[in-house]
């Protein structure tokens, strides 16, 4: 049997379509959409995909589920600025940069200041920070009814939510659960750099 193409040491048991090999089941079930381009008729991908999603969403406790649905049945701009917040950490993530509570938070709590009327000089640009407000900075552009006052509240109340009801230790878990969630839109920039606010599509 031939080797994993990914690894070159274990064997390699399950067609890999991107990598046009023979693949083991811990590569794939590690670097898939990661470090590896799956198309998106991949047998393996499909049911793992399906499979995390119904595992992590039946993890995650009510408040972040309940959060998610208040702002889906509300509508309007409050939903765009939240899709734009949370799938820029998912983003930033999947570029390969270092993310935990406290880097995100700073993030969010810089790009809140600066949608302030008065903007002040800042000494220190959090890396986040400048990645996030990009993309708002966006929104506000493209979508009719997202503004700066918007902005602040969402981003505002996103912080109480990371203050009050997630830890350092449980980061990884909400990282996890915006991945479940928005999985269609991360699949689908996987191979190219995303574009911020894409919808938020809640398996049901």
């Amino acid at each position: 049997m031939a080797a994993c193409v990914y690894c070159h040491g274990r064997k390699g048991k399950r067609d890999c379509p991107a990598l046009a090999g023979k693949i083991c089941a811990a590569c794939c079930g590690e670097h898939r959409r990661v470090d590896i381009h799956c198309p998106d008729d991949c047998a393996y991908l499909g049911a793992h995909e399906g499979y995390q999603q119904e595992r992590m969403l039946d993890r995650v406790p009510r408040a972040w589920m309940g959060r998610l649905v208040r702002y889906e049945e509300g509508g309007g701009p409050a939903l765009e600025i939240l899709h734009t917040a949370q799938l820029s950490i998912c983003f930033y993530a999947a570029e390969g940069r270092p993310i935990n509570l406290a880097s995100a938070r700073d993030g969010i709590e810089f790009a809140r200041r600066r949608m302030s009327l008065i903007e002040t000089p800042e000494p220190l640009v959090p890396p986040f920070g400048e990645f996030l407000l990009e993309r708002l900075d966006g929104r506000i552009e493209a979508v009719a009814g997202v503004d700066r006052s918007g902005i602040r509240d969402v981003l505002e109340e996103l912080l109480r939510f990371l203050e009050y009801d997630v830890t350092e230790e449980r980061f990884a878990d909400l990282l996890e659960f915006l991945r479940a969630i928005y999985a269609p839109a991360l699949a689908a920039t996987a191979s190219s750099r995303p574009a911020p606010g894409s919808g938020l599509i809640l398996p049901g």
